[in-house]
Formats: C-alpha cells, structure tokens, sequence
C-alpha cells in the first residue's frame, strides 16, 4: 500500500466490519501519527462524560484522517469484545454550508444529526423518547445560540418570550438527554462518540453557533464529542459575531469551555521522509533518490508548503504531470525521465512555484547562481515585484523570509556538487535542463544581462574587457544593491535603491562610457587617502554634454591600474563613496 496522492482523508471502515484494523492503520499511516490515535482511543475509553475533544490544525493538515483512526480503532475495540462498548455517529457538516441558507444552518445541522442517530440506532417512530425529542425539534426555525426557535409559537402563548426560550432549550437538553440514556440501556453501551467533521469549511461564524449548539442542547451524560476544528476558526467567528476588542478578551475563554482536551495536529512530528517516498517513489524520475537526499526534499517541504499533506500532495501531482509531458523514447511514449541531481532541483523549484509563486516568477527572470545569493538576502527581497502579496499571506514577515533564505541556501548546495561554495556555469546546467524540461523556458542557458552586454563591449574593445575582468568582480556588480538595466543593445541603466544612478554606454567609437551621475569632487572626497592614487586621473566631471549615456562624472576605466587587484579595489572604495553620498543625498532611503 502507498499513500495517496488525492485529496481523500483515511478511511478504515470496510462495509460494516474492521479488518485487522491495527495492522491496517498501520500500513496507511504514513505520516506516523498512529500513537496519538491510540492514546486518544485510550483517553476516550476512560474519561469522565460529557467530555469534548478539539482536533485542532488547519485545513488539509490530517484532522478527519486523525478522527478516522480514532473511529476505526473504537469500532475495533468493541467488535473485540473489550470491556467497553461505545456506539459510533459520524456527522458531517460541510454539505451545510452550501446553500447559503445561513440563518437555517443550525437547525439543518440538528436537525440531520438527530436523523442519524435515530437510523444509526434503529430507534422506532413510536419510542416515547424518540417523539419527545422530535417534537421540540419541531420547533426550531430560527437562530439563536446555533438554533432556532419558533418565535411565532412563543408569541402566540402567555408569558416572557426569553423565558419560554430558555424553557425549550432546558427542555430539549432534558430530552435529548433521556433519548441517549434509551440507546445507552438497549444497545447495551457504556458510551457514545460523536465525530462533528469538517467544522472549518463552515463560515466562521456559523462555525461558532454550531459549537454553541452542541454545548447547550448535546452535552450529556455519556456523550463524548470529538471535533475537527481549528482554534483560529473560532476566533474569526467571535469577530465576526461580538467585534476584535470582546474577541481578544473572550476568545480563548470561550474556546477553553467548549473544549476540554485540545489536540493540536502533531504536524512538526510527521514523518515526512516516509510520506515523501510513498507519494514519490512511484514516478520514474525520482526512482535513484537515497536516503540523504530524500532527508533534503522533506527539509524543503517544511520550508516552503510546509507539513500539511493536501500542500504536499499538489506538489507531487504537479510533479506528475511535469514528468508526463517529459517524455522519452522513440514513440515519446515513457514518462519523462530526470537524472537524481535534477530530481531534486525539480522538487525544489516546484515547491517555490507552489509556496511563493512571486519568488519564482521573479527567480525565472534572471535564473542564475547570482539571482540565488540575492535572493538570500532580506533587503533585496523587499524589492521584488508584488512580493507584499506573499507577505499578506503570511502571519510572520521575519519567519518568512528566514524560511526563503534557508531553501535557497539548500538549493544553491544541491547544485553546488563539489561543495566548494561557488557555483560554476556547468555546474548550474542542471538547473536550465530542469527548467527547459518543466516547459518554464525554452533556452539551454540564461545569459545574464551584464553578460550579453560584456559580449557587446569585447566585440569593441578586445578580449581584455574591462567589464569581464574587473568590473564584473567588484561591487558594482556582486552587491545586490545595484542592478543593471540593460536598454536595448548599447545602453545600460545603473539603478541602486530603485534610482538610475549613471549608466554604461558602448559604441564602435567609444567601446565603454561609464558614468554616474554623482559630482566628482565628493566622491574623490570620500575615497580613502592614498598618496599613490590620483583619483582625478579617472574621476572627473563630463565635459562632452553631447556623448550618450546618463551622469555628470566619467570613471575613465582606460586610466584605471592594469593590476586587477588595484583597479578592483579602487572600484570597491568607489561604489562605498557612492552609497555614502547617495545616503547624504537622500537619508529616508
């Protein structure tokens, strides 16, 4: 048996029997989370009644499946004769929430549960208890406190209407409560476990009035109620419902008398090595992966779609269907196949494209070694496009962005093959193979723009470009701070802090212009002291207004030390001064 790749939770129940249950829950239980089921099993068999079980997680993470292991292995228990016996009532409550009818929500809900009981139990139209229950029920037509009460019956009878409401809430909570010590007695039970699934697909709240209603009118002698909600739903209900200033007041007090033992989805403690291998071993691609490898793809699954299974499940599906239009052999008949290094790099960047498609699509503009180490970096992140849209989505600005430099500190290491912290243009040929194959692009390689313009400035100047072999190893180019515009096949903008700052300008005529628009004598002002240097020499004010390209001063290169050191050192102490008069210039920035 593998884990499934759909989006349907666990189920355990064959027809009306279990079989091998435990061996059963076992074999699916991919994720390692059977101990919890057992010990929630336990605690249900023993506690004192009423009691309410909150199974807490957000949407996807394993709440029904959690609450199937808990039914299945209930089931097992009393079918093999235990000590106990418990009768079992699923209710679902998402099919509530589809047709808008909002105001009849609580009493449809009540309504379809005591319908369930009554079948599930076999109890007769005639049982004094059943007739009793339906005919408050019958009652119920508008909301208050998750039900309804007919408001035209209270009218048309003597008396205070809030009384005779609290007078039918007691009454049916009485009732209710006879109905379940009947079906205790006939069925020869010790208890019965309600499953309440699906809360948090309900509006938040309606959620809320649901809880309500349970608490008010179910919570009885013998009843254990198990439910799958999340505690933020409540919170968004007691918003929505009293306003944020009693929702911050209330809303764990009010949390904390419904549920008496909360259980958070052990999500941090998932084993998703194993989860991983089941899903994925099945697609050709991924067949050579070892044990470390699959270690690394379960670290970059927490950190970006993190452990919820629905995420993970769209990650392999996409990756499926990637593997699929990737066909090999002569009849392109066979699943597309990835050798074991691009294996991983495309899980990795299918992962980013699911978690932060903002960042993906930013990383697919410039996929290069250099666009990764930008990337790592917390200020330079701020800067890419509607990159406040992934923000928004997030409840931890900081943990967020902690989480995209550690992937792409992972990924740079998964295409860094020999470990030497510097990856070379073949070394990141996987990854345009990966991007190619997943249709993301159609070119064997990115050129970079500085590159294509390096490649434009050689065809003037000679193989001894400036530009390759000095500018691009200083800060001009390695800070992310700067970034350089290329504007048709002659012209490059240099923007730093979003302001063009100067440009570089090649011709026939003129192989490089380097200018930026700073006033020269500042600058040399700030460049360190140094009696061997005559920073005028190839610093100094544009003198031809009509020359192209933008900026005041000329950096005369042609005058620049042949040494690269020197010269590259000088272009560093350069960049400095113009970040410090930059900052001068425009101190908010």
């Amino acid at each position: 048996m593998r884990a499934s790749n759909n989006d349907k939770p666990l189920d355990f129940i064959v027809g009306n029997k279990i079989k091998g249950i435990s061996n059963l829950i076992k074999e699916s239980d991919f994720l390692s989370t059977q101990e919890y089921s057992t010990a929630l099993v336990e605690f249900i068999e023993e506690c004192d009644t009423p009691m309410t079980i909150g199974i807490q997680g957000d949407w996807g993470i394993g709440k029904t499946s959690m609450m199937s292991m808990i039914k299945a292995q209930i089931i097992g228990s009393t079918n093999a004769s235990n000590k106990s016996n418990f009768g079992v009532v699923w209710f679902n409550t998402w099919q509530f929430s589809l047709f808008g009818r909002d105001e009849y929500l609580g009493v449809a809900a009540l309504s379809e549960l005591l319908k369930i009981i009554k079948d599930q139990f076999s109890i007769q139209e005639n049982n004094d208890n059943w007739k009793s229950v339906k005919k408050l029920a019958s009652s119920l037509s508008f909301s208050f406190m998750g039900v309804g009460i007919d408001g035209k019956k209270l009218a048309s009878e003597e008396g205070d209407g809030f009384e005779d409401v609290s007078k039918v809430m007691k009454e049916f909570k009485e009732e209710f409560h006879n109905l379940i010590q009947h079906i205790i007695k006939s069925e020869n039970l010790d208890k019965i476990v309600f499953f309440i699934d699906d809360l948090d697909r309900v509006k938040p709240v309606k959620a809320l009035e649901l809880l309500e209603s349970l608490k008010n009118f179910l919570d009885v002698q013998n009843c254990v109620f198990v439910l799958a909600v999340d505690y933020e739903v409540v919170q968004m209900g007691m918003q929505q419902k009293f306003g944020i200033d009693l929702q911050k007041q209330s809303g764990k007090s009010f949390f904390d008398k419904i549920i008496q033992l909360p259980f958070v989805m052990p999500s941090s403690s998932y084993n998703l090595v194993n989860y991983l291998k089941n899903l994925i071993e099945p697609i050709a691609a991924f067949k050579k992966l070892n044990e470390d490898e699959y270690d690394n793809l379960a670290e970059i699954t927490t950190l970006t779609v993190g452990s919820n299974p629905r995420s993970i499940k769209r990650v392999i599906n996409y990756i499926t269907l990637i593997t699929k239009m990737h066909k090999t052999g002569a009849n392109k008949s066979q699943q597309g196949s990835f050798p074991r290094q691009e294996s991983s790099i495309l899980y990795a960047v299918v992962c980013m494209q699911v978690a932060w498609p903002e960042i993906f699509n930013y990383f697919l503009l410039r996929p290069t070694p250099d666009r990764i180490k930008q990337i790592e970096n917390w200020d330079h992140l701020d800067t890419i496009p509607f990159i406040n849209k992934l923000y928004d989505r997030t409840p931890n600005k900081e943990e967020l962005k902690s989480k995209i430099s550690a992937f792409f500190d992972m990924f740079f290491a998964i295409v860094d093959e020999d470990g030497d912290g510097d990856i070379s243009e073949k070394e990141f040929i996987p990854v345009y193979s990966v991007l190619k194959k997943c249709k993301y692009t159609r070119f064997e390689r990115f050129q970079e723009p500085m590159d294509q313009f390096i490649d434009l400035v050689t065809e003037n100047e000679g193989p001894d470009s400036f530009l390759k072999n000095i500018y691009k190893k200083s800060l001009w180019h390695i800070s992310s701070e700067i970034d350089l515009k290329i504007s048709g096949k002659r012209y490059s903008t240099l923007v730093y802090k979003r302001r063009q700052i100067g440009s570089l300008v090649t011709m026939k005529t003129e192989p490089l212009l380097f200018r930026i628009d700073f006033n020269s004598i500042e600058l040399i002002n700030l460049m360190p002291e140094n009696n061997s240097i005559d920073y005028q020499k190839f610093i100094y004010p544009l003198q031809d207004e009509s020359k192209s390209g933008f900026g005041r001063t000329i950096i005369d290169y042609r005058a620049l030390s042949s040494k690269s050191t020197e010269s590259r050192e000088i272009l560093d102490n350069l960049f400095i001064a113009m970040e410090q008069r930059f900052m001068r210039l425009h101190p908010n920035n």
